[in-house]
């Protein structure tokens, strides 16, 4: 189980703000949050809440101290993860491959393959003609902006984990010229919004769920829509396309058994040299093991909803403006979904994790 590379989640919490939506205007300055940190502590390995924010039980209850932990989770690996997952689109949705026949018996001196189904992208009746990753600034609107700094009064150091002049989300564009966003990590800044994924969580294998997974927070949003529809706005600076890199075509087959593929292979230095592009910094062997691992996760979950045909299911999305925490007894059961483990209830991750 490697470190997680985020100040609050590897010590004790002496003292924090509750994690709240703060309504505004546009015009309002950002509002700056300051946890201070207590002694060395790994919250994936204690078993309550209690040994990691003590007064945040008495003070904010167990759903304000969950919905910290989940504030803090939210803020790491952001690039990462996108890179992961437009990964998994690009070669999920427009690659094809041989794959085994359903019903056949391996046989490896003749193996039986069939040609996978091809797909692609639409908005409305207008294709995707390009998707990536875009770079920028978060402002207010009707939600205030806030930023987080975690102080550790032993050394002195103050850490910005999420930055909001240093954004990412997914871009889209149709061949019509129509531009999409959609942004699911712009939860640390305040903007608390989910959609409801538990129709399909619930038909999906548990081992591919988490605990919480059910409520999503997400915004899509198209270039028609009137500007204050949204409670921020998103000021793109740069924009990283993945369906057009050719280059990274080439790598798009790290997803089968990704452990098995060398540090050094041309695939593995395609994606850092990617990642590093995108996020700006150095990708390590451990940014690079967990992408691998989201980029498998997320194709194994795509493979289902595609080959199953699920999506037709789907309706129009439930939006929720309140997280699954706010009322932590009425939404338990939604809560647990995917959890192997009822200790996460209490404690927001499971005390069994390797």
């Amino acid at each position: 189980m490697h470190p997680l590379p985020h100040p609050a989640l590897c010590h004790k919490i002496v003292r924090s703000p509750a994690v709240v939506v703060r309504r505004g205007k546009a015009t309002d300055q950002p509002i700056h949050h300051t946890v201070t940190l207590g002694g060395p502590h790994e919250v994936r390995k204690s078993a309550t809440l209690e040994t990691w924010w003590r007064t945040g039980l008495r003070v904010h209850g167990i759903a304000g101290s969950l919905k910290l932990l989940q504030h803090c989770s939210r803020e790491l690996r952001v690039p990462e993860l996108l890179v992961a997952t437009c990964l998994s689109l690009l070669a999920e949705v427009y690659s094809t491959y041989l794959a085994f026949k359903d019903d056949a018996d391996v046989n490896y001196s003749a193996l039986p393959w069939k040609l996978r189904p091809c797909f692609r992208l639409e908005h409305g009746r207008s294709p995707i003609a390009d998707f990536g990753i875009s770079q920028g600034r978060v402002k207010g609107r009707s939600n205030r902006l806030q930023t987080w700094t975690y102080y550790d009064p032993k050394t002195e150091t103050r850490t910005m984990v999420s930055n909001p002049e240093q954004h990412y989300w997914i871009y889209f564009r149709t061949i019509s010229g129509q531009e999409l966003t959609l942004d699911c990590c712009s939860y640390s800044f305040g903007m608390e919004a989910c959609v409801d994924a538990s129709k399909i969580v619930e038909k999906l294998p548990p081992t591919l769920c988490v605990p919480g997974c059910s409520r999503i927070p997400a915004y899509f949003r198209s270039s028609s829509d009137p500007a204050d529809k949204y409670p921020y706005d998103l000021i793109e600076e740069k924009r990283f396309s993945v369906m057009q890199n050719e280059t990274l075509h080439k790598a798009i087959a790290t997803d089968v058994y990704p452990q098995n593929f060398p540090k050094d292979s041309e695939e593995i230095k395609i994606i850092r040299d990617f990642t590093e592009r995108v996020s700006g910094k150095p990708c390590t062997e451990i940014d690079m093991e967990i992408l691998l691992w989201w980029r498998s996760h997320g194709s194994g979950i795509l493979r289902l909803v595609l080959s199953g045909r699920r999506w037709l299911e789907w309706d129009r999305p439930t939006l929720h403006s309140k997280n699954l925490y706010d009322n932590i007894e009425k939404n338990r059961s939604e809560i647990l979904k995917g959890a192997k483990d009822p200790k996460v209830y209490v404690t927001g991750f499971s005390s069994e994790e390797e």
